[in-house]
């Protein structure tokens, strides 16, 4: 029996659950931490299987508790093509098995909680990443990890926490078990600038973008150029809830009106009427026209991008709103002169122009139903009734409501009716 049999039988014997025939093994002198050519350890195999008993055994007889795999992937008869990165611990194991005592027994040993894969995944990340199948589970193995030292701060090699990947379900109470151990994590970046605010906003998960709000995430303007901000990314991909609940914090809170501007053009293009009356009103109708006629960076106002895309929907939303179609873009144009210009030939469609062109010329019309009318003559003559005035807008409106005095009026006129019956 060569020595590489003794730690293969090991394993089988590991993966069989059979403790008497891991005691054999070792007694044989099988290494109870394997050979480097299996793809795998006892100790993990142990782990992941939730064999404790023969997981303790292999402890008492001197297992590395942090050995790693030395292959690129786990693939073999073992651990059933479990896609685990080279370098894997045997707490990740354990972790990805959702054995809680296995995680528990290797804690107590010494196993260090912040060792990571290669990819640098580290285990908390890994046990977060199993919050949509196994919330409970999930949190207490949390808990486990941070009474044992895990760190929520150390990153992957891409940059990213635990946060960021928690940020990926509706979790407030994983983030918040996050966030109290570690707040400067709240607007991390990764190396591309992605914060964890931003995979909330990119997986429509408004709960989570709610949270993270309210733990002080804030956008970074210098990205917005190169598409990265919860809320351009919100609208980009059309997730509406996340717009409301990033537009209910302010305008200030999602970037101001850079951010703005990028949002009004990403939802014409993108042709998301809903969203772009979102936008629109996250003011109040007053400051409708302060938006609906904000430029883009390269000086593009909104009204003449909708034109530009032959978005009908658009333009008429925009001009209900207050944009101005005689306002000239950069190059001195009006909006009835870039109608059709942000498509291809074989994209614009004749009668859409001619109709987005009808609608422009319709634009006075739109201005003149200004909620503000002016206010009616005090010369009226007096009626019987209620005179409402409202401040607000460029003039008062007053609306009269008039009723009959009494009861009189209804209580004749009722019984004239009973009598013709």
């Amino acid at each position: 029996m060569t020595k590489y049999s003794k730690e293969l039988r090991l394993l089988h014997h590991v993966e069989k659950g059979s403790l008497q025939g891991a005691i054999e093994m070792l007694k044989a002198g099988a290494n109870a931490d394997g050979t480097s050519e299996a793809a795998t350890s006892p100790l993990f195999l142990a782990a992941n299987r939730g064999r404790i008993d023969i997981l303790k055994l292999l402890i008492d007889n001197g297992a590395d508790l942090d050995g790693t795999s030395s292959l690129d992937k786990f693939a073999d008869g073992f651990t059933g093509n479990l896609p685990f990165e080279g370098g894997t611990t045997p707490l990740h194991g354990a972790l990805a098995g959702e054995n809680l005592d296995a995680l528990r027994l290797l804690l107590l040993a010494g196993a260090d909680p912040n060792l990571a894969d290669g990819k640098g995944c580290t285990p908390l990340m890994m046990t977060c990443l199993k919050y949509f199948r196994a919330k409970n589970y999930v949190l207490t193995a949390v808990r486990e990890l941070f009474d044992a030292g895990a760190d929520p701060r150390v990153a992957d090699l891409k940059g990213e926490t635990a946060l960021h990947v928690a940020a990926t379900f509706n979790a407030p109470d994983l983030l918040g078990l996050l966030l109290s151990r570690a707040p400067s994590t709240v607007n991390l970046p990764n190396k591309k600038g992605v914060t964890a605010l931003c995979y909330a906003a990119s997986e429509g998960m408004e709960v989570a973008v709610s949270c993270l709000l309210s733990a002080g995430a804030r956008d970074n303007p210098s990205l917005f150029a190169n598409g990265i901000g919860s809320l351009l990314i919100a609208v980009e991909l059309g997730h509406e809830q996340v717009v409301r609940v990033l537009l209910d914090r302010g305008v200030q809170a999602v970037g101001g009106e850079l951010a703005m501007s990028y949002a009004l053009r990403r939802s014409i293009l993108k042709r998301f009427p809903r969203i772009l009356q979102m936008l629109l009103d996250v003011e109040g109708e007053q400051k409708r026209v302060k938006w609906a006629r904000l430029r883009h960076t390269d000086g593009t106002p909104a009204l003449h991008l909708a034109a530009a895309c032959e978005s009908l929907v658009a333009a008429s939303i925009l001009l209900q709103a207050g944009a101005d179609e005689g306002t000239a873009n950069g190059l001195d144009k009006g909006a009835s002169c870039c109608v059709g210009a942000a498509l291809p030939a074989n994209k614009k469609n004749p009668d859409t122009s001619a109709a987005v062109c009808r609608l422009l010329e319709r634009g006075p019309a739109f201005r003149a139903r200004s909620w503000a009318w002016a206010a009616e003559s005090s010369e009226a003559p007096a009626a019987s009734g209620t005179v409402c005035s409202m401040k607000g807008g460029r003039a008062t409106l007053d609306v009269r409501i008039f009723r009959p005095t009494g009861n009189q009026f209804f209580s004749a006129r009722f019984s004239r009716y009973c009598k013709k019956r």
